[in-house]
């Protein structure tokens, strides 16, 4: 986590390329980076400061995303969009924060892995819509992956 003295001033564009191991001007940061950046200090979520991203487990990173999305403690439905020309994208509308019971999900899938090797899955928001929101072929060994998990 973040140090609790103040941040360190007057860093010089050297010095803050050097934290971030990129070229400062062919790289692409958030409007609160930039800003700090453009003050010359170093932004609250460097590593120097401690922020680091938690390790992803490796039988996660073999999931399709119809997979992740079984196997995640909340799904979120959410419009992704282009804001503008030469913007970045952003949330257009309510986002919609779906808690999962993971054990029920992953256990819909047949009992026997061998019953199938892959089986449909269509993903709705609600049972009562008519329109699914992803639709994907799903192997039914999650039964086993949310052991690792």
């Amino acid at each position: 986590m973040r140090n609790s003295g103040s941040k360190s001033k007057n860093v010089s564009l050297n010095q803050i390329a050097i934290i971030f191991f990129v070229d400062l001007d062919e790289a692409d940061f958030c409007k609160t980076c930039s800003d700090d950046i453009r003050k010359r200090n170093v932004p609250n979520l460097a590593a120097n400061y401690g922020f680091r991203y938690p390790e992803q487990p490796s039988c996660l990173s073999e999931l399709k995303d119809l997979e992740e999305r079984l196997v995640a403690l909340h799904i979120p439905f959410m419009q992704i969009r282009e804001l503008g020309r030469d913007r970045p994208y952003g949330i257009k509308g309510s986002v919609t924060n779906v808690p999962n019971d993971l054990h029920k999900s992953v256990d819909c899938l047949p009992l026997n892995v061998n019953d199938s090797a892959t089986i449909y899955v269509k993903l709705k928001k609600r049972l009562s819509f008519k329109s699914h929101f992803m639709y994907q072929c799903v192997n039914p060994a999650l039964r086993t992956m949310r052991l690792c998990i």
